[in-house]
């Protein structure tokens, strides 16, 4: 019997069994489908094809949600705040290392959570993983790069 999906509990399909895959896929947020949308706008236009009206609505709402002004242009703060998301680590005294799965990395971008108690009730997962000052550590990262990508 399949194992039922359940993102409070990072427990995914087959696609994101194992956070990042060897090709480098993972959860993006909003900005970074953005870019990869804008890049594929220029290339249509480059090449004079039609953009899907799914396509347009699609990039529409990933840069109305992207929580940047202009997501494109801040690229930089985009690739930044995943960079340091990514390489967040804490050691543990059994051995283990505490990390972000992508899932988490792509929700704390996306919805930009403002305090402790607002991570754990939208991002479940971190409060088992993360003491209290370590998601202010991550909040203080998140706050960071949005602001610079609000320049």
């Amino acid at each position: 019997m399949a194992q039922e999906e359940d993102a409070a509990e990072l427990v995914f399909g087959e696609d994101l069994d194992g956070d990042v895959d060897e090709d480098g896929t993972c959860c993006l947020s909003n900005a970074e489908v953005a870019i990869i949308m804008d890049q594929a706008k220029q290339e249509a236009i480059s090449k004079s094809t039609e953009l899907s009206h799914v396509f347009m609505q699609t990039d529409d709402y990933v840069s109305r949600f992207s929580g940047t002004k202009d997501p494109v242009s801040n690229s930089a703060s985009v690739e930044a705040l995943r960079e340091a998301l990514f390489h967040f680590r804490k050691e543990r005294a059994e051995g283990e290392v505490a990390k972000l799965h992508s899932f988490e990395i792509a929700c704390l971008a996306n919805l930009a959570p403002e305090s402790v108690e607002e991570t754990h009730a939208l991002i479940p997962s971190i409060a088992g993983k993360f003491r209290e000052d370590e998601v202010t550590e991550i909040l203080e990262i998140v706050d960071q790069n949005i602001n610079a990508a609000l320049g």
